[in-house]
């Protein structure tokens, strides 16, 4: 039943809201919990569009998505998005997830 109300929420995010960090969001809160769902959400957004804050977060989440589903991360190029930025930007809590 919870897994319903998982892919519930997710559905209505993906068709309701064209908010990137809205998603953002979501995906980083059910990493932990449901992080298929998370990967789920990270696949709903067109990576063209973001900005280059949004970028970084979404290389650090899908990366983490990846991990958490046990999927081959080919090569540390997503990662690096996220590394550059979060040392470009001094986001010290970022950094750390991100290495």
């Amino acid at each position: 039943m919870k897994i319903l109300g998982v892919f519930f929420i997710t559905f209505c995010i993906w068709c309701c809201s064209k908010d990137t960090c809205m998603v953002l969001q979501k995906a980083d809160q059910f990493m932990e919990t449901y992080p298929d769902s998370a990967l789920c959400l990270l696949e709903t957004i067109d990576t063209r569009q973001l900005t280059s804050k949004e970028n970084a977060w979404y290389a650090l989440l899908y990366t983490q998505a990846l991990d958490k589903n046990h999927k081959v991360i080919p090569n540390d190029s997503l990662i690096r998005i996220a590394v550059d930025y979060y040392s470009h930007h001094r986001e010290v809590q970022k950094l750390a997830e991100a290495k």
